[in-house]
């Protein structure tokens, strides 16, 4: 291998701080769009609230009372959610604004100073604002010791927002200035076309991934003590394949998911008994193989059934704190030993430590997640805001639903029970007295529908939404 040293130039950290700067701005203020819509919704739950307590009779008055108490609360935690937003915003600017000074040409020391200053203060008044949301919210929870520990970390962020420090986050890493350029030649000497096994690894996880199961079982194990491939030729014929393609990882897709072997339906209907009895595991490919969707594309799925997924592509790493209320997709949050997102973690996600085959599970944390989360809770009332302008009745309401989130309509066994749960539902919610209310998180920012007959449709996609096929790749 020839090794040349590489150094990096400030055109280098340019072209870096422009991609960071959009995406990170981009974000902030789609999180105070977030926020704004929040305190609308609450400011229209309030008011419904007010009316409801002035119309019922005099034995469910306190139960509409509680429904009232809740409701101003989150009001409340829904505006406080709105300051720290545009703190937030307002210190990405300041820190935008203290990077591009920080790689001007020519440099101007004291206006960099400044800058710096303005940015170190914008963050900490926006860390206290957010920790104060987390206070307000442990306090209507009633939770002592999150309580506590909620006021501690205002304490903390306090006293930090009172000193005049240039610190703040960078947006861009300015170490190391270069590289000795091993690196890249150890990268050109892996995808030397002389070296097939690099072409080989990959595409035996690309097909694993697409199949359910690798080519080669041994996925991490291509050496002689590992297992024979069970389609030798075909994984050189890929391999060699992906490497005519330019290493194209688009090419080597879209040459898998259009094959006769991908589309293969995975029913095992008493037709297909005879693949049953001589291949049991399927190891010749006589069906695709039905499995769980991963970790990443249970969360995305939840919010493109919406219609509410961020496709836009590249950006910053993102705190694993805002996976219940961010759109963005599972790829760009953090995700490591120390630092998990929540609902990730209860699907199997990747392992921080490797990236070979994952685990499978069925846990009931999974279904619990699906169920009481407040990215289900906020995506299932927003799609049944959505369809309930499409269809008319239930019964359309009800295909729509199954259409949209599990990508096939219902059987008329299905559908007269969806209906059947539609009118039970609305009865069940039609009383107050008989509700039992409690503080929404603060990520729950789409509070339940006032009208019993959308409420109900709200519960009916958050029961599809455990459904066992929205989370089946068949």
């Amino acid at each position: 291998m020839i090794v040349r040293p590489v150094r990096f130039t400030g055109r280098d950290f340019a072209r870096a701080l422009e991609t960071a700067t959009e995406e990170t701005r981009r974000l902030a203020r789609a999180e105070l769009a977030s926020a704004d819509a929040a305190v609308t919704g609450a400011t229209e739950a309030v008011a419904g609230a007010h009316r409801r307590l002035a119309q019922v009779a005099r034995d469910t008055k306190p139960a509409a009372e509680r429904a009232l108490k809740q409701a101003e609360a989150a009001r409340a935690l829904a505006v406080k959610r709105r300051e720290a937003a545009r703190a937030a915003v307002a210190a990405v600017d300041a820190r935008v604004a203290a990077e591009q000074a920080r790689y001007a040409e020519p440099a101007d020391a004291a206006r960099q100073k400044a800058l710096a200053l303005a940015a170190g203060k914008a963050e900490r008044r926006a860390a206290v604002l957010r920790t104060a949301t987390e206070v307000l919210w442990a306090e209507q929870t009633g939770k002592s010791k999150a309580i506590a520990a909620a006021k501690k970390a205002l304490a903390v962020a306090e006293l930090a927002a009172g000193k005049e420090d240039p610190t703040y986050t960078p947006m861009v890493q300015v170490n190391p200035a270069g590289s000795t350029g091993r690196r890249l030649a150890l990268a050109r000497w892996m995808a030397d076309r002389g070296n097939p096994l690099t072409a080989r690894v990959a595409v035996n996880h690309v097909w694993m991934r697409h199949f359910g199961k690798p080519l080669v079982a041994t996925v991490t194990n291509f050496g002689l003590n590992g297992k024979k491939p069970s389609h030798p030729e075909l994984l050189d014929w890929l391999a060699v394949e992906f490497m005519e393609s330019g290493w194209s990882m688009k090419h080597l897709h879209r040459l898998l998911v259009t094959s006769e072997a991908y589309r293969l339906s995975s029913s095992a209907k008493p037709q297909a008994a005879g693949g049953l009895a001589a291949d049991a595991e399927n190891r010749y490919l006589w069906r695709m193989n039905p499995r769980r969707m991963e970790g990443e594309a249970v969360r995305d799925s939840i919010l493109a059934a919406a219609g509410q997924l961020d496709a836009v592509l590249g950006g910053p790493i993102l705190d694993e704190k805002l996976g219940q209320a961010s759109h963005r997709r599972s790829v760009y949050f953090r995700f490591n030993t120390e630092y998990k997102m929540l609902f990730l973690d209860q699907f199997d996600p990747a392992s921080p430590t490797e990236c070979y085959e994952r685990r499978e599970s069925i846990l009931p944390q999974q279904a619990l997640a699906l169920a009481n989360s407040a990215l289900a809770l906020n995506q299932s009332r927003l799609l049944a805001q959505r369809l309930s302008q499409e269809a008319a009745g239930n019964s359309a309401f009800v295909a729509a639903a199954f259409e949209q989130v599990l990508g096939r309509p219902p059987t008329a066994e299905e559908r007269a029970r969806c209906e059947r749960f539609l009118r039970e539902q609305v009865e069940a919610v039609k009383n107050p007295a008989k509700l039992t209310p409690f503080p929404p998180g603060p990520d729950a920012v789409t509070p339940p529908s006032a009208d019993p007959a959308q409420r109900a449709r709200e519960s009916l996609i958050q029961v599809l939404f455990n459904h066992n096929d929205f989370v089946t790749i068949r």
